[in-house]
């Protein structure tokens, strides 16, 4: 090889290497840092020609808007401003989007031209289906500038219910005894609102004393950092009937209903939730097929053929002079169910003992009553301490 034709090699290798790093430089439209947002580039179906002569250059307001908190059933849109700082006129249009519930309202194979030194708007819309931390939604928009052909725009936020209620629509009191009272609480939050009221707490069945209390900012910032909300005391009476009792409560707020409102029907949020717990008594149930922490029997899952009968022991303190009775047939839960109270002569010191009997026939039909749908049974007695008792009973045949 020449000198010449060596020169010539070399010169054609540091060209190559000029292009290469070159291209490889080139930087395309700015994407998200965030790795949970999806930057989709789809195929593009019918890109927007490009053409000769004086191009045109596209510069947008921003490439992601972050629309902060949402409330679920709220719309909200964001304008993007599309400017051309070009010599020739820009063409821009629709492409694809990354779910159905976000649009533009530049149409699908619609076009539009954008002379230079003038700006259009491309209006995005959201209205959120679900509750979540995060969402990152875009669309596509193509264009003839030869240096940014397919532009992604995003929106981000997250969507929470107006007001939710806490600690879930199940209230769970302390144990009751015999001569005290306690105190169940629950509450509502919002992660949206600045402001909220209560307007009303009901229970359905039962008078309770209600006490409704602004949360603190120390007791907001600890609740998922929720921006307004209130802690709904219920005060449970020592002479609740004994056994486990479930009180339905109604609370009403002032927050309208988003889903209504736009049906201008004027309605608001409101909360069903349920106040449940158990009061012990005078008298004590034990044995493998009662669960105390309930105050429930279980029959447990059995043969309908078979039928299902279980005992449990009672232990009665300060029985009546005249003994421990039922002074009522039993109410019961399924009503084939059969419930009977037993004398049991091995008394402990002044306890009187006693057996419940609860059995299911085989001739009754198929039965699932389980921690959803439970089964009841009502005992009305002759005790002073206990003449009302209420108990849980789970059973499934098959």
């Amino acid at each position: 090889m020449t000198f010449r034709a060596l020169l010539a090699a070399i010169a054609g290798i540091a060209i190559s290497v000029v292009i290469v790093v070159k291209v490889m430089g080139m930087k395309g439209p700015p994407v998200a840092d965030n790795p949970n947002m999806v930057m989709t580039q789809p195929v593009l179906k019918s890109p927007v020609p490009l053409k000769s002569g004086p191009q045109p250059e596209v510069l947008v307001s921003e490439f992601e808007w972050q629309f902060g908190s949402m409330a679920l059933g709220e719309t909200r849109s964001h304008d993007f401003i599309f400017t051309n700082r070009g010599k020739g006129p820009l063409t821009i249009k629709m492409g694809e989007t990354t779910c159905q519930c976000t649009y533009g309202d530049l149409k699908a194979g619609e076009q539009r031209v954008i002379p230079p030194g003038s700006s259009e708007t491309i209006k995005l819309t959201w209205k959120p289906t679900g509750a979540t931390d995060y969402f990152s939604k875009g669309a596509e928009i193509l264009t003839d500038d030869p240096k940014q052909p397919s532009i992604n725009l995003r929106v981000t936020g997250k969507v929470a219910e107006q007001v939710t209620v806490f600690p879930g629509i199940e209230w769970e009191c302390p144990e009751i005894f015999e001569s005290k009272s306690v105190v169940c609480r629950g509450g509502l939050l919002s992660t949206i609102l600045d402001s909220f009221n209560v307007t009303s707490v009901e229970a359905r069945g039962k008078p309770l004393k209600f006490e409704v209390l602004p949360m603190t900012p120390e007791q907001l910032d600890d609740s998922r950092k929720s921006k307004s909300g209130y802690e709904i005391r219920v005060t449970i009476p020592p002479d609740m009937d004994m056994g486990a009792f479930r009180f339905p409560v109604h609370i009403k707020t002032d927050v309208p209903s988003i889903t209504e409102a736009e049906g201008d029907s004027g309605k608001f949020v409101e909360f069903d939730v349920t106040v449940m717990g158990v009061r012990k008594g005078p008298i004590t149930f034990a044995g493998p097929h009662w669960l105390d922490e309930k105050m429930a029997v279980s029959l447990g899952q059995f043969e309908l053929a078979k039928g299902r009968e279980v005992s449990v022991p009672m232990f009665i303190r300060n029985p009546p002079a005249e003994g421990f009775k039922l002074t009522k047939p039993p109410e019961v839960t399924p009503s084939d169910l059969k419930v009977e109270i037993i004398p049991d002569d091995r008394g402990q010191g002044k306890a009187l003992r006693c057996v419940l009997k609860v059995s299911y026939p085989a001739s009754g039909p198929r039965v699932d009553h389980q921690s959803l749908n439970p089964g009841r049974i009502h005992l009305s007695t002759n005790h002073p301490g206990a003449p009302e008792i209420d108990l849980i009973v789970y059973l499934s045949s098959r």
